[in-house]
């Protein structure tokens, strides 16, 4: 059950869009540092006013700029999280195989289910640990949203608002009910 994290086609287009406002930063920039200093309307008032909107603009820009590469570390320790319980649920699925195809002992079996409550302990730790700026990642009550774009509305980031082992197998339980709810009712 691998995870991944998507990029739709609004995400590049706005990928694009902030590489047009980066280029137009750079171009406030460098008309702000020719050394026109402006001061008062009455030195020149027409100068004053674009003066005015490029510092307006640079600002905007600024923290569009700031709130893009908070998105994108959010984002980075979000696929970080998701890797590590990735690779812990394979491990489990790997267990949980080898227990049941029958050709191992007790014995074995029993050190095969402890060591699946350790990787069960290691997921709920993942989950206790995805944290980003006071946001649980993994251990959300409610789904992860996030708007790449101020002008659009937020997006739900994962399917599950959880891996933690018992809230996984609830939320398995839950898509296996509704599954069969929709398929008893497009058989009728």
């Amino acid at each position: 059950m691998p995870f991944s994290i998507h990029f739709s086609p609004e995400t590049v287009r706005l990928g694009r869009a902030m590489n047009q406002r980066l280029s137009s930063l750079s171009t406030t920039f460098r008309r702000i540092s020719s050394g026109v200093r402006v001061s008062q309307a009455s030195d020149n008032a027409a100068t004053l006013k674009i003066n005015s909107q490029l510092e307006a603009q640079l600002r905007a820009t600024q923290k569009e700029i700031a709130g893009t590469i908070q998105k994108t570390s959010m984002l980075q320790t979000l696929e970080d999280a998701l890797a590590q319980s990735e690779e812990r649920m394979l491990k489990m699925r790997t267990l949980a195989l080898e227990a049941a195809n029958g050709s191992r002992s007790f014995m074995d079996r029993q050190a095969l289910n402890l060591e699946l409550n350790s990787i069960m302990e290691e997921l709920n730790a993942i989950s206790d640990e995805a944290v980003f700026n006071g946001i649980k990642l993994l251990d959300a009550d409610e789904p992860l949203m996030l708007s790449l774009n101020h002008d659009e509305p937020s997006k739900q980031l994962l399917k599950v608002n959880s891996v933690r082992p018992d809230q996984l197998a609830r939320q398995s339980s839950a898509s296996i009910s509704m599954i069969s709810m929709a398929q008893g009712h497009t058989s009728m």
